[in-house]
């Protein structure tokens, strides 16, 4: 009975778990990017960029080109 407990403690905290997954700023700015969204693309990347973020500021080097 114990066993069981246990795994179906571990299965629900798996489970639980998973579900507060939620997308950042650079997901966020490529979404917008791949579906050619240039402006807030531009907005979510350059806070990235400024803060050191190397994908970030290739990004932003392209639309200043």
């Amino acid at each position: 009975m114990r066993k069981s407990a246990r795994i179906g403690s571990i299965a629900a905290s798996l489970l639980l778990g998973s579900v507060g997954a939620q997308a950042g700023p650079w997901e966020d700015a490529m979404v917008a990017c791949n579906r050619g969204d240039h402006v807030p693309a531009i907005r979510l990347f350059r806070p990235l960029a400024e803060a050191g973020n190397p994908k970030a500021q290739t990004r932003k080097t392209w639309w200043l080109r």
